[in-house]
């Protein structure tokens, strides 16, 4: 069983989806007309809103009373009620696009609606240049809508989902361009093609379930190539999913997550520090834990068609001696349409 899509939670990943839109035909003008004429005063401002760059509305690219959508957090207001810090109307707040505190707006509150400090929202309003004794762009607020997080999530990991399916790539937010093109498949652990359930490796008291091995090529983003990729415009990684259970209630020691990776093109690879997820440690009784471990391959230019992974026995937490043997996993590596075929089968 394949499972396509890529749980890379540690790096608090998301799709960045992008609209596109296109211009009515003229012979659609009168019929596009009569629908609008039939929407309510709101969802016809809300219609006509536009969303527009930070950068753009910061530099006053756009006139005054355009209307406009942004969306972020509610970081501050001058007041609040006191039925749980519910923004009054007519009181000036500040919203964050971004969770660093960047991308902030200056916002007036004219809307009936109502939200707090600290929620996500979606405001609907019209541009008003600059805040008086601000350099923040300033936007009275028409419509406020509350944006459900766990909601949100859930859409754009079923947009990420359907995505990966369908094409093995896309842009992740946080991370760049993400490319599958390489998926691990091994009967032992039950990646065979097969809607049949992971199989555990047992190992002692352990029970390692490989979920996926991947193979990705990512064009990282500014961000990413300071943080995990060493400036690299190019990286390639070996990406494996897992989860690890102790069945036993004495503590062991175990780290599946830094298993050493041999790739049929000669490499010889350690797990990447910054990247190694949860998978790994001590396991204080019957404890469970699951997530991804990468490896970062050094040659960009060969393709894999296959790896071996080495995995090192669990040990006593306390004595630090061994509670069985070393495991090494064979895995076959598709390519990505390759692996499409063979699951549909």
């Amino acid at each position: 069983m394949k499972k396509w899509l890529l749980g890379i939670g540690a790096l608090t990943l998301s799709f960045s989806l992008a609209a596109c839109s296109s211009d009515s035909s003229s012979s659609n003008e009168k019929s596009s007309s009569s629908k609008t004429s039939s929407l309510s005063a709101e969802d016809q401002f809300k219609k006509d809103a536009k969303s527009y760059a930070y950068e753009k509305v910061n530099s006053a690219g756009i006139k005054k009373g355009t209307k406009i959508v942004i969306e972020g957090d509610v970081t501050y207001a001058d007041n609040v009620n006191d039925d749980g810090d519910t923004v009054s109307k007519n009181v000036e707040f500040t919203v964050s696009k971004n969770s660093d505190g960047s991308e902030v707006y200056t916002v007036s509150n004219k809307s009936a609606d109502k939200f707090k400090l600290n929620d996500t929202v979606k405001i609907y309003g019209t541009y008003e240049g600059r805040a008086e004794g601000s350099a923040l762009p300033k936007v009275k607020a028409v419509y406020v809508e509350k944006i459900d997080k766990e909601k949100e999530q859930a859409k754009q990991d079923a947009a990420l989902k359907e995505q990966f399916e369908k094409t093995g790539e896309g842009d992740i937010e946080g991370l760049g361009h993400v490319k599958d093109i390489g998926v691990g498949y091994n009967d032992e652990v039950g990646i065979d093609g097969k809607d049949t359930p992971i199989k555990p490796v047992t190992m002692g008291s352990m029970k390692l379930y490989i979920n996926s091995v991947d193979v990705l090529e990512i064009q990282p983003d500014d961000d990413a190539k300071s943080l995990y990729f060493n400036d690299q415009d190019k990286v390639r990684a070996i990406v494996v999913d897992m989860k690890a259970e102790n069945t036993s209630s004495k503590d062991v020691t175990f780290d599946p997550n830094q298993a050493v990776i041999v790739t049929n093109t000669g490499e010889q690879l350690e797990s990447e520090m910054g990247l190694m997820g949860e998978v790994g440690g001590d396991f204080l009784g019957k404890v469970k834990k699951e997530g991804q471990a990468w490896w970062i391959l050094k040659d960009n230019s060969k393709d894999i068609t296959s790896l071996k992974m080495i995995i090192s026995p669990p040990s006593d937490a306390k004595t630090y001696d061994d509670l069985g043997s070393e495991k090494r996993l064979d895995f076959d590596i598709l390519s990505f349409e390759e692996a499409k075929k063979k699951d549909s089968n």
